[in-house]
């Protein structure tokens, strides 16, 4: 609870920012939760995580480079908010564009979308739920804590 309300409120630092982006790639008002579980809106650096992810949206070098952002030695743009959420939500119109399903499209931005297409391949299903319980996931309960981050997020109130 206490992780969840200190979350909330650092959330409200970046609510119009992240909002704006939304609104200007057409997305779920729903996705402004997805920091919520990846980094508690924490701007972390690399060395606070074992996979090397990076910022608010937690991205990987990869993912980051792959979105125009520079990862070096010098210079870590996923340290920099407004460019990192607008690399994140480039990234979730992408799944979206691919999978024309949210849930997919969260999916594949937690694992990797080729990730995503195998598990989809392999069980010929299309159904976010069948993929996890079928272990195709990333982060352990990821889909689930984001719908758990939504409505805690709706319902603030919850974590008091």
């Amino acid at each position: 609870r206490l992780f969840m309300r200190d979350s909330l409120a650092r959330m409200e630092n970046y609510k119009s920012l992240v909002g704006e982006h939304i609104r200007k790639y057409g997305l779920p008002q729903e996705i402004i939760a997805v920091p919520l579980i990846e980094s508690g809106y924490q701007n972390l650096p690399e060395s606070n995580n074992p996979v090397k992810a990076a910022g608010i949206w937690q991205f990987i070098r990869q993912t980051a480079r792959v979105y125009g952002l520079v990862v070096n030695e010098k210079r870590d743009d996923r340290l920099n908010v407004e460019l990192l959420t607008d690399a994140a939500m480039r990234y979730l119109q992408s799944n979206n564009l691919r999978f024309k399903d949210w849930h997919l499209s969260v999916l594949a931005y937690n694992m990797g979308e080729n990730a995503v297409q195998k598990g989809m391949d392999a069980l010929s299903t299309r159904d976010a739920w069948v993929l996890i319980r079928n272990g195709y996931e990333g982060d352990r309960d990821y889909l689930p804590k984001l719908m758990a981050a939504i409505l805690i997020m709706r319902n603030p109130d919850s974590v008091e």
